[in-house]
């Protein structure tokens, strides 16, 4: 059964910069997709006002998801993440099917 992970990023104007994977972290995503651990994922979708930013990716299985969670690669990204949100003003909201 897929699991879905979504992060949507709310910036307080358009001169912020949203959160932004690394070209490694992506390549990471990529790696997974070949392998069949991701089955779609979508890494830029801007709202129409572009204030918000949604990616979303979806696993194959829970045990990927919990594989995803703890890959120094991708953890690297979670805490990038928190932290230009913080020092950024981005309010964000992390979705799971948990």
């Amino acid at each position: 059964m897929s699991y879905t992970i979504r992060l949507v990023q709310t910036r307080p104007n358009t001169g912020v910069e949203f959160w932004t994977p690394t070209a490694g972290q992506v390549a990471k995503i990529e790696e997974w997709v070949g392998s069949g651990k991701i089955e779609s994922h979508s890494l830029n979708t801007i709202s129409e006002d572009q204030l918000s930013k949604t990616m979303s990716v979806t696993l194959a299985s829970e045990a990927d998801f919990r594989d995803f969670e703890t890959d120094p690669t991708l953890l690297e990204g979670t805490n990038s993440r928190i932290a230009h949100c913080t020092a950024n003003s981005i309010s964000y909201s992390l979705e799971t099917d948990e």
